[in-house]
């Protein structure tokens, strides 16, 4: 399973990803975002987490809840046995 976390705030560069990253222990993929992303996904406020499906169908949508890399495995763990 892929997973690749986007931060669409303007402020967050690759360099404060990647500290963001190391400091919470994430062992996925960070990456800026975009205008379009912000658009396809309809994000609405910057805490907004998606989990999308084998299909490309979002799964799972959250806003300023705080996970850390347990709870992200969980909710990963169960899309993949969909």
């Amino acid at each position: 399973m892929n997973f690749l976390a986007v931060s669409v705030d303007p402020a967050d560069t690759r360099e404060v990803l990647h500290d963001y990253q190391q400091a919470n222990g994430y062992p996925w993929t960070v990456a800026p975002g975009n205008r379009e992303i912000v658009e396809r996904y309809n994000v609405m406020t910057t805490m907004s987490k998606y989990a999308v499906d084998r299909e490309g169908m979002i799964a799972l949508q959250g806003g300023h809840t705080v996970a850390d890399a347990h709870d992200w495995e969980q909710v990963f763990e169960g899309l993949v046995r969909r």
